[in-house]
């Protein structure tokens, strides 16, 4: 396991096989500078597995002028988001260069295994594919 700034990962061109990334984009403000290092560090067909809180009734909304703990909380829920994804987040990962499998934890495991595991019932779990070149 590691841990790194998404937006810098210390390790060569592709290093891994798999990347895992739960509820940590929402918090980046570049989001492309962070999706590009992960599409650098997967090997070919790498898998990047994650996953962030969605909104399915808007389009992805995101205001870069606002900053403010306070102001991010009335906007995204949470004060230290920078965005709130919505329905739309399928063609946005998949604009990136991956192809996006969609996964929800209720209807993949049981009950017992979700809370065991600490999995948000209703989630989404992205499973991308990093498409070859």
């Amino acid at each position: 396991m590691h841990v790194t700034d998404i937006t810098d990962i210390q390790y060569r061109e592709g290093t891994f096989d798999y990347v895992i990334s739960n509820h940590v984009l929402e918090h980046i403000v570049d989001e492309k500078k962070a999706v590009n290092e992960i599409k650098r560090v997967l090997k070919k067909n790498g898998k990047w597995i994650f996953s962030f809180p969605i909104c399915t009734d808007i389009t992805t909304y995101e205001d870069p002028a606002i900053v403010s703990y306070e102001a991010r909380l009335a906007a995204y829920g949470q004060s230290d988001h920078v965005r709130l994804y919505g329905y739309d987040y399928k063609t946005r990962f998949e604009k990136y260069g991956f192809e996006l499998q969609v996964f929800s934890p209720e209807k993949e495991i049981d009950t017992i295994c979700i809370k065991k595991y600490g999995f948000i019932k209703d989630d989404v779990i992205i499973v991308a594919t990093k498409m070859s070149k």
